[in-house]
Order: structure tokens, then C-alpha cells, then sequence
């Protein structure tokens, strides 16, 4: 039976909502781990001192863009199938891309460029750790990717239930026809 577990149906269901809940828990995290400071920079201008916040988004606005393309791909996931749905788990795994890029640019770069004005020298810079957690989103998001582009073509379409539903209906109505019988009563 279909509803048993451990049958066909429940594993495609599960693929089906752990891409799903992935690309939404990973594209909502990384928005808000990119919307955080990642690294404080205290500018001098001989005078004062002020502390300068910024945040990965605006450090890394591919990242963000990402993002949000990993948000929208659950509207479009949802409601294609087939290989438009693989080509749209192509399209997850591009903004996965993006999403991770802005960590590893961060990492790898030695410093961070704060937008400072001209003559203002920087003085100690802090960074914070969330760049980890926008990794990770970003790992949960290539994750989503990985499983629409594998399992995508094999899941149910948005109104396949109501197609099988409307289909019997009419069969039933014509059988009824054939008995003789008025199928609007």
C-alpha cells in the first residue's frame, strides 16, 4: 500500500518536504546570518573614535541575492515537475553557490574592506562568527539542490491529486450514462 511506511510514495514525500524545509529554513537563515555585523572596525580621525559595523550582506550582496533566489525556488519547485523541477534544482544549486561564496571570500580574504572616507585610518578590527552559520545555510540550500535535481522529476505535480479526482468523475459520470442512469442527480 501506498500509505505504509517504508513505501514508494512516503520516500518520494520525504525527499519532497526535506528539499522543501531545507531550502526554506537554509535560505531564511542565511538572510538573517548575512543581515548580522560580521566585523567591527574602529575608525579614528585623530579627533574620535567610532565603531563601524558592518554587515555580510553588505560585504558580500551575492550572498543575499542567493538568498532570496533559494526563497522564491520553493514557489517554483512546487509547482512545476519533471524536468522543469531539475532545472530549477540547477538553479538552487547556483544560489547555493552564491550563498557559500560569501563565507569563503570572507575567510579567505585577509582583511575586510570597511567603506571608510578617505584620511580616516583604521585602526583594530573584530569579526563575529556568522559567517559559520551563512555557511551552513548555504550547505543546507546546495543540500535542497542536490536532492530536486536527483529525485525532483519522480515527485508529484501541485495538482496531480485533483487531476486523478476530476478524472474519476468523469469516467463515473459516463459510466452512469451508459447504465441509463442521470449522472447530475
Amino acid at each position: 500500500m501506498d500509505g505504509e511506511p517504508g513505501s514508494p510514495m512516503e520516500k518520494k514525500v520525504a525527499g519532497y518536504g526535506l528539499a522543501l524545509l531545507g531550502l526554506i529554513g537554509g535560505g531564511a537563515g542565511a538572510l538573517w546570518s548575512l543581515a548580522q555585523p560580521w566585523a567591527t572596525e574602529v575608525v579614528s580621525n585623530g579627533f574620535t573614535t567610532s565603531d563601524v559595523a558592518v554587515s555580510g550582506a553588505s560585504l558580500y550582496p551575492v550572498g543575499l541575492a542567493g538568498a532570496w533566489v533559494a526563497l522564491a525556488s520553493v514557489v517554483a519547485i512546487v509547482a512545476t515537475s519533471g524536468r522543469v523541477r531539475q532545472f530549477f534544482g540547477v538553479v538552487v544549486l547556483a544560489s547555493a553557490a552564491a550563498v557559500i561564496a560569501a563565507p569563503l571570500m570572507y575567510l579567505l580574504l585577509d582583511e575586510v574592506i570597511v567603506g571608510t572616507e578617505i584620511g580616516q585610518p583604521r585602526s583594530a578590527t573584530t569579526s563575529s562568527t556568522w559567517w559559520i552559520v551563512t555557511l551552513i545555510c548555504g550547505l543546507v540550500v546546495a543540500a535542497a539542490g542536490l536532492i530536486t535535481i536527483v529525485r525532483g522529476s519522480r515527485w508529484r505535480r501541485l495538482s496531480a491529486r485533483q487531476d486523478g479526482q476530476r478524472q474519476k468523475a468523469v469516467v463515473s459520470a459516463w459510466d452512469a450514462l451508459d447504465e441509463g442512469k442521470d449522472p447530475t442527480a
